[in-house]
């Protein structure tokens, strides 16, 4: 079974770095999906260094609003 975590982050530099730490560490299976809501304090750069040594992850970038668009047949 493969387990995952989803990050919704906006302006998080600050804590971004000890919470991918914590994450990288953990045992698989598990993938870690990053969506950016179009962060403006440089935590855009920590996430794709992150994503470079790792194959776990992926990343979503824009704004807030695009995470809650309607899906098809809405």
């Amino acid at each position: 079974m493969m387990i995952s975590i989803v990050l919704n982050l906006l302006n998080e530099k600050r804590h971004i770095r000890d919470l991918l730490d914590s994450l990288v560490t953990q045992e698989q299976p598990f993938e870690i999906v990053i969506v950016d809501a179009g962060s403006w304090d440089g935590t855009t750069p920590i996430i794709r260094k992150y994503m470079r040594h790792t194959r776990r992850s992926s990343c979503i970038t824009g704004r807030a609003h695009a995470a809650r668009a309607p899906t098809s047949g809405s």
